[in-house]
């Protein structure tokens, strides 16, 4: 009796679990000091004015997980350099950067 109880106890609390509390972003990440997450500006014709280091981070996510998307994507698409040290993204892109980011900070793999 005193085990039927014991393993019926394990197995109640073997579907017990603590999940940690889901992180809600406070604002924009820092890029050159600037709260802007790396875009200095949104057009009307949905284009975005992005710096450099985002478009090294939408470079590197690429090279990451490019490969397993659907279609494939190993190098950076719809961003064209201004050569002001800053770059031009289509709404494409910037959709496909959120999801790449997504699976970076989930550590999943698409």
């Amino acid at each position: 009796m005193k085990f039927a109880v014991f393993a019926l106890s394990l197995v109640i609390l073997a579907g017990c679990r603590v999940t940690p509390p889901v992180v809600e972003p406070a604002g924009p990440s820092l890029d050159s000091g600037m709260a802007n997450s790396g875009v200095l500006a949104a057009y009307t014709n949905r284009t975005y004015l992005v710096t450099s280091l985002f478009a090294e981070r939408y470079a590197a996510l690429c090279a990451r997980y490019g490969s397993k998307l659907m279609p494939p994507m190993p190098a950076p698409r719809w961003m064209v350099a201004t050569g002001t040290n800053t770059f031009i993204l289509t709404s494409d892109g910037l959709a496909a950067f959120a999801e790449m980011e997504f699976y970076s900070r989930q550590h999943l793999t698409p």
